[in-house]
């Protein structure tokens, strides 16, 4: 009796290990984004846990979801993964999301709403070539606009 029980304990807790499935870095690995150390790196101070999948992060979902599809924010109307975003989504409320399924859309969601804060704080604009040009408008024409441009490095 006593090792049916161990075994029945083992079995539950092993399922029970699969129920709470987490977010992995293979799972992350495989989706398309410059910001995957990032994305790493915020799973793994979070047990690499959900971010916005939980039960008590609905609100949290909800907003990111509007502000990816917010025009002010995203005024390029980049497309930040939405329509996979959107069928996983829809999948969750029909209840036919496999855990590695949610997984995948967890990490979706948030590279999505890493490389929005990108884009709002950055944009589309090369730097690193505007500096080179405003640099060789001295050589060109004579401008030296060296005194308009702070260098960060």
């Amino acid at each position: 009796m006593g090792r049916n029980l161990i075994k029945l304990l083992l079995i539950l807790l092993f399922n029970f290990n699969l129920l709470s499935a987490k977010v992995t870095e293979q799972t992350i690995s495989k989706i398309r984004t410059p910001y995957k150390k990032l994305i790493v790196d915020l799973y793994k101070l979070n047990g690499y846990r959900y971010l916005w999948l939980n039960k008590d992060d609905t609100p949290k979902l909800a907003k990111v979801i509007k502000a990816l599809e917010n025009r002010f924010y995203n005024y390029k109307k980049k497309p930040f993964n939405k329509v996979e975003i959107t069928k996983l989504l829809y999948y969750m409320d029909n209840d036919i999301l496999t855990r590695r399924d949610r997984a995948r859309l967890d990490a979706l969601i948030t590279a999505s709403y890493i490389e929005l804060l990108h884009f709002i704080r950055i944009g589309d604009v090369n730097w690193k070539l505007v500096q080179k040009k405003i640099k060789s408008l001295k050589s060109k024409y004579g401008i030296d606009a060296g005194l308009l441009w702070e260098d960060d490095g």
